[in-house]
């Protein structure tokens, strides 16, 4: 790039100009250094690759649930109204064994909203990321009344609620599933919508805080994202992933959610670590993959 040389040029030219022909000279001196900006340094880590940007937020409560929550309809009619800061709004259904349900909160005012799933009582699913369009889906194993409830942290303004149903027999025939299943299954309809799940979950249990380490081969022309996620025993998760070059991507939010996306140009090997920095129990992740137009991924199932 030949930015930085044409700007130190145009500086020592009119530099010297303008010590022998006064204010003119100033003022192209001037001129010149808006029109030549510096060189940027190169964008690191997921900057680097728009592919792995993420999308607009939605617009309405209906088009985060057509982006987050396809193949799910209302199970009760959704709750309007305004919220301040710690206001909540709370919606009550009555759940069957072997299926699936939603939640999913929506404020164009509010900053940062959350919803909580409540199973007879007990906390089954959540999402606390800073945002404004939270979802959360939990699989029931039996007869009971599931509880939603919203909350807002930041902001103030008019705030939609809703209850869903999936409309799937396959979902209901197959069973319920655990926790920590339906904890990944929110993560990824809520971080990677339309991506593909690429081999099976991976799983390991810390007993007390630590960190643990796999491989995978990733193919080129494919981005991957590892959505990672614990049980609720697990208060704090980090993600890593080194590239055979030494570059290390990592997700160190203070939440038990943590996400990455990788997108290589050619094949590599990839080392991905997970840590639990604050609690115990079981993590899950799961390799999703979204092909680029015009290729046909080869993926390698993660090995332990």
């Amino acid at each position: 790039m030949r930015t930085r040389p044409l700007q130190w040029r145009c500086h020592r030219t009119l530099g010297a100009r303008a010590a022998t022909r006064g204010r003119a000279a100033l003022a192209l001196l001037a001129l010149c250094t808006l029109l030549l900006p510096a060189e940027r340094a190169p964008a690191q880590g997921l900057a680097s690759d728009p592919r792995a940007q993420p999308s607009a937020p939605p617009s309405s409560y209906k088009a985060l649930i057509s982006r987050f929550l396809p193949g799910f309809e209302l199970a009760a009619p959704p709750v309007h109204g305004p919220l301040n800061p710690l206001d909540e709004q709370a919606l009550a259904i009555e759940t069957q064994p072997g299926v699936c349900y939603g939640a999913a909160a929506f404020s164009a005012e509010v900053e940062d909203l959350d919803v909580r799933v409540y199973f007879d009582g007990a906390l089954v699913a959540q999402d606390v990321r800073p945002d404004a369009y939270p979802v959360a889906t939990y699989c029931a194993s039996a007869r009971g009344t599931l509880r939603a409830v919203a909350r807002a942290h930041a902001g103030a303004g008019d705030s939609t609620l809703a209850m869903l149903v999936e409309i799937n027999a396959a979902s209901a025939a197959a069973g319920p599933r655990d926790e920590l299943s339906n904890r990944l299954e929110a993560a990824i309809r809520r971080g990677t919508a339309r991506w593909l799940p690429d081999g099976p979950q991976w799983r390991h249990t810390f007993p007390v805080a630590g960190i643990a380490r796999y491989d995978a081969t990733l193919a080129a022309g494919t981005c991957y994202a590892f959505v990672t996620v614990g049980q609720s025993t697990v208060l704090d998760l980090d993600l890593r992933l080194t590239t055979p070059d030494g570059t290390q991507t990592t997700d160190l939010t203070l939440d038990a959610t943590p996400l990455l996306v990788q997108c290589p140009t050619e094949p590599m090997a990839i080392a991905i670590d997970v840590a639990v920095t604050r609690g115990t129990g079981t993590v899950a992740i799961q390799r999703m993959q979204r092909p680029q137009r015009g290729r046909t991924p080869s993926p390698t199932p993660p090995r332990p």
